[in-house]
């Protein structure tokens, strides 16, 4: 799932000015912004923990991983829930998290052909991998998979109420 054909169907965001999308495959639930337990001591870019359905998922801030201000808490911020393998391997880890947007757009489908493509990500957003233009201007495409990665042990190490976090699982 990590990988992309040459056309996709995809969920199109904001973050900022940013227009952004990630492959539907990866899209469990779009929810609105709802509490987010803080965790003391963590990087910026972990917003905190939000409980979904009695499991807690970590939200991750796209405002401050794309290196501006944080998404705020207004009408129209979403928390995507995202959910899939890190890589296209069998048995490959999984991963849940949530991804704090400032609105959603669209379902769009993306046609690669003519992307501008980073192969080894962008130097401090190695997550995101494709430039593309469409008819309102260019759409930056989120890698999901290794946004996941990128910041797996990080995440693994944090606890809260007694119950261990963790980013990726068994399938």
């Amino acid at each position: 799932m990590s990988g992309y054909s040459a056309s996709m169907q995809a969920l199109r965001f904001t973050i900022g000015k940013q227009s952004l999308a990630v492959d539907l495959r990866w899209i469990r639930e779009v929810c609105p912004f709802v509490h987010i337990r803080s965790l003391p001591h963590s990087p910026a870019w972990l917003r905190g923990l939000v409980d979904y359905h009695g499991q807690l998922l970590p939200v991750l801030d796209g405002g401050v991983l794309l290196g501006s201000e944080p998404v705020d808490q207004k009408i129209g911020a979403r928390i995507l829930l995202l959910h899939g393998p890190m890589s296209d391997e069998p048995g490959a880890m999984t991963a849940q998290y949530g991804l704090l947007v400032d609105s959603v757009d669209c379902l769009q489908q993306i046609d690669r052909a003519d992307a501008w493509t980073a192969r080894e990500g962008l130097p401090g957003l190695p997550f995101l991998k494709d430039v593309i233009n469409v008819a309102s201007g260019s759409v930056m495409v989120l890698d999901a998979a290794q946004l996941a990665s990128l910041h797996a042990n990080v995440l693994q190490g944090h606890a809260v109420d007694g119950q261990r976090l963790s980013l990726t699982s068994q399938p």
